[in-house]
């Protein structure tokens, strides 16, 4: 039964979406019923997989290359996903990169690209993004 809560058809943009828990996250929304937008930086052959997934559950879905530290590519992303979907219900940011090794040794680099991505881009720019073009 389809109430007003069902999520049906409602577009839905999953960073990192292409392997991983991403990929775990995009299936799962799709199997809820959204349509999902398959956000990668680096794999595009993860995220084709992932959409092939997604269309096999009868839902529509494609992906988009973005890398979440460039204020382009993150604009770029958020209006191709408001023009393919006309919309955006859910945003998962899910992307995401990580260090190893002892602390003491991570370079400033590194801890560049930590805090770009992880915090910088996924959470200030993205949301910021999203929020600008829904007029929130």
């Amino acid at each position: 039964m389809t109430t007003p809560s069902t999520p049906i058809g409602l577009p839905a943009l999953v960073t990192g979406g292409g392997r991983g828990v991403g990929k775990g996250i995009a299936l799962e929304l799709a199997r809820a019923g959204y349509r999902v937008a398959v956000n990668y930086h680096c794999e595009p052959d993860g995220a084709a997989a992932t959409v092939a997934e997604i269309e096999a559950l009868g839902r529509e879905a494609f992906s988009v290359r973005a890398d979440v530290r460039s204020a382009r590519d993150v604009t770029a992303m958020v209006e191709t996903v408001l023009k393919r979907f006309c919309g955006l219900s859910v945003l998962v940011n899910n992307a995401g990169v990580q260090t190893w090794g002892p602390f003491l040794g991570v370079s400033e680099d590194d801890w560049d690209l930590v805090i770009d991505t992880n915090l910088k881009g996924t959470f200030v720019r993205l949301v910021a993004e999203c929020l600008a073009l829904l007029h929130v």
